[in-house]
């Protein structure tokens, strides 16, 4: 079929066409309906604390402010073996959990992790796991940074402490005020120069080892996490869109389709559903004419075939004229 046939078809058979798409989107309405109303949605939903980034006493800047780091951190949400991992250790399979998304709270560092699934208890454990695997995540991310920065605030303490102790034998030696030294071996402006500089190596020392001492015995972590709470929402329908346009797109080319196969089988020259009707009427008469025509002699069946050929067009020619006129 040509192009134009096509054109023919559908303004012939336009009724049809739209009942079908109409039809057909109302049942991809009502699967839709269906599918949204037989499945109950849960929400499951822990909570990430995230209390510092860098350790403690940390001499330099982290590069990432506090909120940044959160948002980097919220994205191992989606980290293929934590999900494995989860899933294996406590049996939840997607049907039960077929969702998970994260979110930053845009003014405090806290991380909401949200599992939706069609398992109460599964979507609970499911976000406290993935909470917890969030908070290990920077927990051990932080502590090695902290191994690092108490190796190097012990080498600097100690060497801090051996500078003053040297300093401190220094002005010792020439103060004059130890009990087997009878006077001073400098002079008034050496012995306050080296006393100064004893003080400063002093507070250098206790600065060092109460950074030592503060990392060392920290008892705050640098991410804790809430336990899961799960709650069933409300029936969530599915997109209208997802549903009720693929509908009427196979709705309108079954309908087109069915319009064409309509057109070439009743071969009639009438438009619209007055063609089905007449066509029938065709197919019914049909038998009738032929058994007529059998029963007659076999010498003159041809002919009078045609006389009731010629017959029947007359009356044909005026249905067709009283379809069109009404």
């Amino acid at each position: 079929m040509e192009l134009k046939d096509y054109w023919r078809v559908i303004r012939g058979w336009k009724a049809l066409i739209v009942i079908g798409t109409v039809l057909a989107t109302m049942v991809g309405y009502g699967s839709m309906r269906h599918s949204a109303s037989t499945k109950p949605v849960y929400e499951g939903t822990a909570l990430v604390f995230v209390t510092y980034v860098t350790p403690p006493g940390s001499p330099y800047i982290t590069t990432l402010s506090v909120h940044d780091e959160t948002q980097v951190l919220s994205g191992h949400a989606s980290d293929s073996g934590a999900d494995k991992a989860i899933r294996n250790r406590y049996h939840i399979d997607t049907r039960q959990v077929h969702k998970v998304t994260t979110a930053v709270d845009p003014e405090r560092p806290v991380i909401t992790v949200q599992a939706f699934g069609d398992n109460s208890r599964a979507v609970a454990i499911y976000a406290e796991a993935m909470a917890r695997y969030l908070a290990a995540q920077e927990s051990r991310k932080v502590g090695a940074e902290t191994i690092a920065l108490l190796h190097s605030l012990a080498t600097q303490t100690s060497s801090a402490r051996a500078k003053w102790l040297a300093s401190q034998a220094r002005y010792y030696a020439q103060c004059g005020c130890l009990p087997h030294q009878r006077a001073p071996k400098a002079s008034v402006a050496t012995l306050a120069r080296l006393k100064a500089n004893l003080d400063i190596l002093q507070a250098d020392y206790l600065a060092d080892e109460s950074r030592y001492l503060t990392l060392r015995n920290n008892p705050v972590s640098p991410v804790t996490s809430a336990p899961g709470r799960a709650k069933k929402l409300n029936t969530i329908y599915p997109s209208a869109v997802s549903w009720l346009v693929p509908a009427a797109i196979l709705g309108l080319l079954f309908s087109i389709g069915l319009a064409a196969l309509l057109d070439y089988a009743l071969d009639v020259p009438t438009p619209g559903l007055s063609r089905l009707a007449m066509g029938l009427r065709r197919r019914g008469s049909t038998p009738t004419s032929s058994a007529g025509a059998n029963s007659g002699p076999t010498g003159g069946s041809e002919e009078t075939g045609r006389d009731a050929n010629s017959d029947r067009k007359p009356a044909m020619e005026q249905d067709v004229r009283d379809e069109s006129a009404s």
